[in-house]
């Protein structure tokens, strides 16, 4: 069984373990669609080749060791906690415009919930900080809790370091944890806690067909299949309630949804940029991929494709636009993510490169959510040009 195939299954399995909420999307020309709430897990093959993110190093922009206590003051700092940090700081001989401090874990460990809320946004200001930029965040029902079963030291810890952005409890320093795990075991529970993808699946109702040819018209992509064969298979089998909306995405949409899916040939990994820019083309275009060391800029890339090949457009949004979110608060204006637009307040989304999260249904405000950068980030609509 190939890996791609045995990440798929695993995630099947995971999923179908939790009893959904039904609930229906607004009346709309994509007919009428239930919606189905999952969490869907990584299986074991995917959580141990993935590390959870360290923060042992702070990259600050600054000439010398004053711009650097400075940067620290007017974080909200006290003298004291200040003179510790310069003691373990140095300027970056890759880069000398940047000082890297090299913070004691007990520095990180001890900071109050407000002050590290203050110092990580004032370092998130640097990419070169990424987990401080994209923190994990940390779920907070009392069912994933129960479900991770993490020993009581672990569990304080997780609430010590967590700390508020955006109206979301998010955590930076998950290495300071993995002393605390006990066993091989609660690591995996421990990662995939963090890994958790609140999903959604999607089923189109029997009733839509009272709207058929509006049905098709909304559903059909430029040069691909037509949605007709589907929803003539729904009309043609009577004992069918509804049909899974998957079967009305194009093939690499299909092959990547809910599936957690290892890394191909070089280590390159599926991220947002491919999942989204490739929704409708075949063959794909793989430069959209990404390395693990980040070695190509396929975010710059994207963008490129999205200003050249794209138009900006206005509700009503069609299926397939592409919901971009943009960083302006810089000089230049960066894409920080892409996802398809799919009905009502759904897209569908890859959030990150990493294997443990799948392309998946979510709403629009829970992918948001999973972006919890220290600036609001814009939402975009872009749609493919029509062929000339």
């Amino acid at each position: 069984m190939s890996p791609a195939r045995f990440f798929g299954l695993a995630l099947a399995l995971a999923a179908l373990l939790r009893a959904p909420a039904q609930s229906l999307l607004p009346a709309g020309p994509w007919g009428t669609i239930a919606v189905y709430e999952i969490d869907l897990q990584p299986p074991d093959e995917a959580i141990r080749h993935h590390s959870l993110p360290i923060a042992r190093e702070w990259a600050v922009l600054a000439a010398d060791d004053t711009a650097v206590d400075g940067f620290f003051a007017r974080a909200g700092l006290e003298p004291g906690l200040r003179h510790t940090l310069l003691a373990h700081g140095h300027r970056d001989p890759a880069d000398p415009s940047f000082w890297v401090v090299e913070p004691p874990d007990a520095t990180r460990r001890d900071l109050d919930a407000a002050t590290r809320a203050q110092l990580y946004h004032a370092l998130a200001q640097y990419w070169r900080n990424g987990v401080h930029v994209l923190p994990l965040p940390v779920p907070t029902s009392a069912a994933a809790w129960a479900l991770a079963n993490l020993n009581p030291t672990l569990r304080a810890a997780i609430s010590q370091l967590s700390f508020e952005r955006r109206g979301q409890s998010v955590l930076v320093d998950a290495d300071l944890l993995i002393p605390l795990v006990r066993d091989d075991a609660e690591l995996l529970r421990l990662k995939r806690f963090f890994s958790t993808t609140h999903a959604l699946q999607l089923e189109l109702q029997r009733s839509s067909l009272a709207h058929r040819d509006s049905l098709i018209r909304y559903w059909s992509l430029p040069g691909l299949r037509s949605p007709a064969d589907v929803i003539a298979w729904l009309d043609q089998s009577p004992e069918l309630p509804a049909v899974d909306l998957w079967n009305l995405l194009p093939s690499n949409a299909r092959r990547l949804y809910n599936a957690f899916m290892p890394p191909q040939s070089g280590g390159r990994l599926y991220n947002c940029f491919w999942a989204s820019l490739n929704f409708a083309a075949y063959p794909p275009d793989n430069q959209l991929l990404v390395t693990e060391d980040l070695d190509h800029d396929c975010a710059a890339y994207a963008f490129e494709r999205l200003q050249r090949e794209y138009e900006i457009v206005s509700p009503p949004f069609q299926f397939g636009d592409q919901m971009a979110l943009i960083n302006r608060a810089g000089e230049e204006a960066t894409l920080e993510h892409v996802m398809t637009y799919i009905a009502a307040d759904i897209v569908l989304t890859k959030n990150g490169y990493s294997p443990t999260r799948p392309l998946v249904f979510m709403r629009v405000k829970d992918v948001l959510a999973a972006y919890p950068t220290p600036v609001p980030l814009q939402l975009t609509v872009f749609r493919r040009r029509a062929a000339p």
